[in-house]
């Protein structure tokens, strides 16, 4: 049996997003919560504070306090909480602009809440079928891998530090080492050593393997995405036969039914569909286009 929606990625993704999820499932799920009594908001709202005064000249400020609103909606998502407020605490009450930020994240989150439930009930319906789905699986087995990963820094100091060397070398950007040890080369390695440890995620073998062992709370929403993406991608090689036979048998099929002979009409039908035709101004010549019948049929009936 060949399953549809893993054919192209994009069929999976609008299968996932087919999913009905039940109001009421989606929202007994979800705990509200305040942002000052959960230490991981707290540290955020604290960070994203303390770049604030940053971003006006600063655009990795501006990027990196992106980030945090994004690891915060991330984090709401994963841990089924919710938070509104906490939006608001990470951007400016008093500029308009930040207010829509903050609006932009709360009316994201709401889709990405009901994203997340349908992509897991989906992975979980295919993880379901691992049996009948060996191939599939022993081929992911064998890449998934469990990551040395450690938490990337992020307390307040070490943030600040980093974007205010990124904004300084900003000429270095896209650089690459001539291998001398010169002052550029040195600030290239410090803003790539920067850069990763601001923007540290899970590579695509972890991912895997979070996912088959069901590990859902260590998956973001765009985790989830790539294991939709890898399962395609694996789908497509471990059943390359069967796919082949399967769409040439959709061909076939198609072929044979869209060819079905017309039935050919009496001679008062086809009158009848020709005075209707005309009534309605199509010309002798388009009228036996439509009707697939000769112009001296159609001028014959034309005037009685």
């Amino acid at each position: 049996m060949i399953l549809e929606h893993l054919l192209k990625k994009t069929m999976f993704k609008r299968y996932v997003k087919s999913r009905v999820i039940p109001e009421h499932m989606l929202s007994g799920q979800i705990t509200n919560i305040n942002w000052k009594q959960d230490n991981y908001l707290k540290n955020n709202v604290k960070l994203s504070r303390s770049l604030s005064p940053y971003c006006a000249d600063n655009i990795y400020a501006r990027t990196e306090k992106s980030k945090i609103a994004s690891r915060v909606l991330s984090y709401l998502c994963k841990n089924n909480y919710s938070c509104d407020d906490v939006f608001y605490e990470l951007y400016s009450k008093i500029n308009v602009k930040s207010r829509q930020k903050a609006n932009e994240f709360i009316r994201k989150y709401k889709k990405e809440v009901l994203l997340r439930q349908q992509y897991i009930w989906t992975l979980n319906e295919i993880y379901d079928q691992r049996q009948s789905l060996s191939k599939l699986f022993n081929h992911l087995e064998d890449i998934a891998e469990y990551p040395e990963y450690s938490e990337s820094k992020s307390n307040s100091q070490y943030v600040k530090n980093a974007v205010e060397f990124l904004n300084e070398t900003e000429k270095y950007k896209d650089h690459q080492p001539n291998g001398k040890f010169t002052i550029a080369d040195l600030a290239i390695d410090i803003r790539n050593n920067y850069l990763n440890e601001l923007d540290k995620s899970l590579n695509s073998e972890a991912v895997l393997a979070y996912w088959l062992t069901q590990r859902y709370e260590l998956l973001s929403n765009t985790d989830l995405k790539k294991v939709g993406d890898l399962l395609c991608e694996v789908y497509k090689i471990e059943y390359k036969t069967d796919i082949q036979r399967y769409r040439s048998k959709k061909r076939k099929d198609y072929d044979r039914n869209r060819y079905i002979p017309q039935k050919s009409s009496s001679a008062a039908e086809k009158k009848e569909k020709v005075r209707k035709l005309k009534t309605k101004g199509y010309t002798q010549k388009k009228t036996a286009e439509l009707l697939r019948i000769s112009r001296s049929t159609v001028e014959r009936y034309w005037k009685g």
